[in-house]
Formats: C-alpha cells, structure tokens, sequence
C-alpha cells in the first residue's frame, strides 16, 4: 500500500505538501510563536530556519512547475486561447518569481499584478468549451472573482482613490474580495464536485471531514478567539474583528467547512481530472489573500490552470465510469434464439435465401444479423 502510495505521487503533491507546510510553520507557527519584547529561544530559531526553506523551496518548485507545464502547452496542439493563457501564465511567473533572486522595483508591483489579472482572465476563457463539463466552467469563472478584486483594490489604491484612504473605496473592496471568497467556497459543491452529484452527496467520509472541520473551528472561535483572529491574517490574509466576534463569521466556518467537503470529494474521485480539480483547490486556498509573497500568486495561477486543464475531460471521464443501466430485464438466450429462428424463416418464405448469424461479445451482450 505504501509502495503504491509513493508511487502516485508526483511534484503537484510534493508542492501541495510544501505549501501546506509553509503555511503552517512560516506563516503561523514562527510569528504566533515567537516570543514579545525578548530573544527568541534556540528551538525557534531553527524554526524560523525551516519555515525561511520551505517559503523559498516552494516558490521555486511553483515557478519550475509553471514553466513545464506552459512549455508542454506551447509544444502541443492546443488551440489558440489555450496557447495566449499559458503564454500569459508564463509572463506572470517570472514577474512573481523575480523577488526569489533579484530586489526588484516597486513599481514592478503594479505589473505583476496588471499581469496576474489578465492571466486570470485568459486561463478562464481557454476553458470555455462545448463539450466541457459546465459546472467547471461556471466554478472557474467564480473563482477569478475574488482574485480580480484584489487587482482592482491595488489598481485603484494606486490611481482612483487619493493616499491615506483608510475607510473608503478600498476597503469596501477588500471587504467585497473576502466575501466573494466565501461565495466561491460555498459554490465549490455544485460546480467541483463528482458527478454524479447525488452519489457523491451521501458519501459518509467526505461530510465527517467537513463536520470535524467546522467543529474545530467552532472550538477555536469559543475558546481562543484572539489566536483564530491573529492565524486566520497571518494564514490567508482574511482579517476577523478582534474585539468581538467577526458578525461573519458563521459564514467563514460555513464556506471552510464546505470546501473541505469538495477538497475531500474530489480527493476521494476515481477520475483523475476530479482529483487534478481537487488539487488546483487546495492550492488556490494555500496561496491566501494577502498577496505578498511570489508563491502567493504562483500557487493560484497553478491551481487555476490544472483546473482548467481538468475542465476539458472531466465530463467524459465520469460518463465513462458509468455502468449501463436498464430498466428492463435481460432476454434469455433462448427465447432470443427462438425469436431470431422465427424472424429468419418468415423472411425466408418471402425472400428465399436468409441466413442469421448471433455472436457474444464484450460484457456478454448477444447480437444478431440476418442477411
């Protein structure tokens, strides 16, 4: 089992594996944990230490991944907005990677981010397919929304609204970004999950996960609101109100606790286009709102194009592994034997010489032809 386990394992799993783990010691462990107004202890130190690796290794292994998969888009036959989307994907990842090797300008900023829209927008229009699965399509498209509002809350803070802007347009639209990425987490069941969907549904591991999960974080707002205020900023960028109860917050433990139905009923899919879904989720949810690091726009642009890689075969994949139902009962061989004997000799008495011919094949269906 471990055997095969290592086995399917490949480098989108070493670097969901490598953001998790970024997330969980560089960006709550080592700030929530080091200690105010003295030296932090030797133990925090080397702390510090893996979370500084594991920031930068999974930047690069988020670079070197988009850059395969746009040099294998470009080298096939993918149609032309596929081509623009990767071309575009490529443009953004290395402004994004830039600040890994090089102290780049501000006003480079404003580029990567003008860029990292403009992908969003291509990567949603090259899924954009007939025979598509439409939920997919429609999910996509929901998801750039929050995304897109963060280009416009920097577009504007940048040439609309005057500096020293602390409560006005800027912060209605980081409100706005919030609440549409909980939308986005409460539509993920009826746009991402499998199909189909009322099988799906009643699957009983998938809702123990997300009931253990909403009652985690239930746990946590009653008993250490403060901490849950400081992990959920420095974890995905979302700020709660710290001196009382976020009056959202219901909604919050509502949309995590939704995703992590369809994180886990996408993990838990025989189609592997359902689990490459799964997987481009559970990036864009690692690489936060905050938007201040280059994986934070790295792991999204991942996540969004292995989604839309997804897009185009998911549909037929979970058609395929439908079994051929019917409502009536089979015919014996017999009386099928006897119906075809029939038919071939009144036909006989009209056209003469006819001959029938009945053979078994795969999934032993019998067919027959009379000549």
């Amino acid at each position: 089992m471990s055997r095969r386990l290592v086995s399917g394992l490949t480098a989108i799993h070493v670097l969901l594996l490598v953001a998790l783990l970024e997330v969980a010691v560089n960006r709550i462990a080592v700030p929530m944990l080091r200690p105010a107004g003295e030296a932090p202890p030797w133990w925090h130190t080397y702390l510090d230490y893996v979370g500084l690796f594991v920031f930068y290794f999974a930047g690069t292994l988020g670079v070197l991944l988009l850059a395969a998969r746009c040099w294998q888009a470009m080298g096939s036959r993918a149609n032309g907005r596929t081509l623009v989307a990767h071309g575009l994907v490529a443009i953004t990842a290395v402004l994004a990677a830039a600040p890994l090797v090089i102290d780049v300008p501000a006003a480079l900023s404003l580029t990567l981010e003008l860029a990292f829209a403009v992908s969003m927008l291509a990567i949603v229009a090259s899924s954009l397919r007939r025979r598509a699965d439409l939920g997919a399509q429609i999910g996509l498209a929901i998801l750039a929304i929050p995304l897109l509002l963060h280009t416009a809350n920097v577009l504007g803070a940048k040439f609309v609204w005057p500096d020293q802007t602390f409560d006005g347009p800027g912060l209605v639209l980081a409100r706005a970004g919030v609440i549409a990425l909980c939308l986005a987490a409460l539509a993920t069941p009826y746009c991402f999950a499998p199909r189909p969907f009322a099988r799906a549904v009643v699957r009983p591991l998938p809702v123990v996960i997300a009931m253990v999960v909403a009652g985690a974080g239930a746990l946590l707002a009653r008993s250490g609101y403060a901490s849950l205020v400081k992990g959920s900023m420095l974890a995905i960028g979302v700020e709660l109100t710290p001196s009382q109860p976020d009056p959202r917050l219901a909604m919050y433990l509502l949309a995590i606790a939704t995703l992590a139905w369809t994180l886990s009923s996408c993990a838990f899919s025989t189609s592997t286009a359902r689990r490459s879904i799964g997987l481009g989720l559970g990036l864009i949810l690692l690489g936060g709102y905050a938007f201040k690091w280059p994986h934070h726009y790295l792991l999204p642009l991942i996540g969004m194009l292995m989604i839309a890689d997804a897009v185009r075969h998911v549909r037929e994949q979970e058609l395929a592994a439908l079994p051929i139902a019917s409502e009536t009962p089979p015919i014996s061989d017999a009386a099928w034997a006897s119906y075809i004997t029939l038919v071939t000799q009144g036909l006989r008495r009209t056209l003469g010489d006819v001959h029938s011919l009945t053979t078994r094949g795969e999934g032993g269906l019998a067919s027959s032809v009379i000549v």
